[in-house]
């Protein structure tokens, strides 16, 4: 019977290991399963960040792109505008000469007439 004890004994002693080493598996299994969906989740959100960030560049470069040819347009229509007011003046000073001419020449004649007025 002491065989049969034994033998017995040792049936339990590795019923008990392998149902120890069956538990542990599985503990790891678990903590692998877990590990691998959050390594998966962290890598989906790295690619959506990705993804955004590519996205708000594109959008960027697109809108630089647009200020970039309205300033353009207006550096053009500055330069356009700064040629008027040149030209404007260079107007308004030869009417203000011409105005300062025909003006002195009525003064002239104003003062010959009075002066033969006078005599």
């Amino acid at each position: 019977m002491s065989d049969d004890n034994k033998k017995s004994e040792d049936l339990s002693d590795f019923k008990i290991d392998l149902n120890l080493l069956t538990y542990r598996l599985t503990a790891i299994e678990n903590k692998i399963d877990t590990s691998l969906d959050t390594l998966s989740s962290k890598i989906d959100n790295m690619i959506k960040h990705y993804t955004e960030t590519r996205s708000n560049q594109a959008l960027a470069s697109q809108s630089l792109s647009q200020l970039k040819d309205e300033l353009n347009k207006i550096e053009n229509r500055v330069v356009k505008l700064e040629a008027e007011v040149v030209n404007l003046k260079v107007t308004f000073a030869e009417k203000l000469a011409y105005g300062g001419i025909g003006g002195g020449a009525v003064a002239i004649m104003i003062e010959i007439v009075r002066k033969a007025l006078e005599v």
